[in-house]
């Protein structure tokens, strides 16, 4: 079993005016939802597991907080394996 685990930078959760984290347990509860449904057997290789979870967490990142960054959070994910 492939399975990944990641700490979220909590500066990757706040907002840009007034840097304070309001993650609650519904964040919580969608976060782990997001990586149970992420299942191994779904692709050919580690890599693109981790890319589409990372993708996907982005998704619901920015959905909350609309000064995300997307492509930062997935450099510091990805941290040049590609």
């Amino acid at each position: 079993c492939f399975c990944l685990i990641y700490i979220i930078p909590i500066w990757l959760m706040t907002t840009k005016t007034t840097k304070e984290t309001t993650m609650t347990k519904k964040h919580f509860k969608k976060i782990a939802e997001i990586i149970a449904n992420n299942k191994a057997v779904n692709f050919n290789n580690p890599l693109s597991q981790k890319i589409n979870l990372i993708n996907k967490l982005a998704d619901y990142f920015k959905s909350i907080n609309e000064n995300f960054d997307k492509d930062k959070f997935s450099s510091a994910c990805l941290n040049s394996e590609i």
